[in-house]
C-alpha cells in the first residue's frame, strides 16, 4: 500500500471536550461500646458519568479517503462516539 505525504495547511487541530457528572453520599459512624476498642463503619454510594465529544481535521476522513489526499484544510470531522475519539466513554 503506498504512503501519501499529507500537508495540513493550518496545522493539526483537535477540539476535545468532556462533560462529567458526579454524585456521592457517605455516612460514617464510630462505635465505642466495646472496652478499649473503637469500631468505625462507613457506608456510601457514588455515581459518575462521562460524556466525550471531539472534532478534528485529521483522522478517518483523511486516512480512509477513496482518493489520495495531499492537502488538508480546516474542515472538521466529528469523531464523537467512534474509536477515534480521545477518550472512549465505555471500555
Amino acid at each position: 500500500m503506498p504512503v501519501n505525504l499529507i500537508t495540513f495547511t493550518n496545522r493539526l487541530i483537535s477540539n476535545p471536550g468532556i462533560m462529567t457528572e458526579n454524585a456521592q453520599v457517605d455516612s460514617t459512624n464510630v462505635y465505642n461500646g466495646i472496652r478499649d476498642h473503637k469500631l468505625r463503619m462507613m457506608v456510601g454510594r457514588r455515581y459518575q458519568s462521562f460524556e466525550t465529544a471531539e472534532t478534528k481535521n485529521f483522522g478517518p476522513r483523511v486516512i480512509t479517503s477513496p482518493t489520495p489526499v495531499f492537502f488538508v484544510d480546516d474542515t472538521f470531522t466529528d469523531v464523537s462516539n467512534t474509536y477515534n475519539v480521545f477518550f472512549r466513554e465505555h471500555l
